[in-house]
């Protein structure tokens, strides 16, 4: 058996075929199932892409932003937070609030709250006068705010 140097100082998961992996000069991007590279390392920081918008977060210096899987950078700059990609949609904050936006940029559920988790299974908690409850994606309350404190959202059948 012949000895070699691994190619990769870290590798993330594989979704979809696409893993971000981290090279020699602890830099990250992303590739594929074989090792080849389909985003050449230049991030500082990376996470996995989100099937419902296709984009993963990524880090260069102090700027933020996301890339698509042809390597294409796509800026938001209408937001003070730039979280990950989550059924489709994102968390930013714009002063104090929270909201969400689309994979343009565009704000699908202003910044209104004063906390937000991220969606899971299409519904978010989210946080008014100091009260948690539930917003869906159109950012209508399913459950008003009259908790103290919210997890993720699972459904039960």
């Amino acid at each position: 058996m012949k000895n070699s140097e691994a190619q990769f100082l870290t590798v993330g998961y594989f979704n979809d075929g696409i893993a971000w992996a981290r090279d020699a000069n602890k830099k990250l991007g992303f590739i594929d199932k074989e090792g080849k590279w389909i985003i050449d390392p230049q991030f500082d920081f990376a996470v996995d892409f989100d099937p419902g918008s296709e984009l993963a977060r990524v880090k260069v210096d102090d700027l933020w932003s996301y890339v698509t899987k042809d390597g294409e950078s796509v800026v938001i700059s209408d937001t003070e937070l730039w979280e990950d990609f989550k059924e489709g949609l994102a968390m930013g904050r714009k002063g104090k609030m929270y909201g969400f936006f689309d994979k343009q940029g565009n704000w699908i559920i202003s910044p209104q709250s004063e906390g937000v988790r991220g969606f899971q299974n299409g519904y978010a908690a989210a946080k008014l006068s100091k009260k948690w409850g539930i917003i869906d994606k159109s950012g209508e309350w399913v459950i008003n705010p009259v908790y103290d404190g919210i997890k993720d959202v699972e459904v039960i059948r």
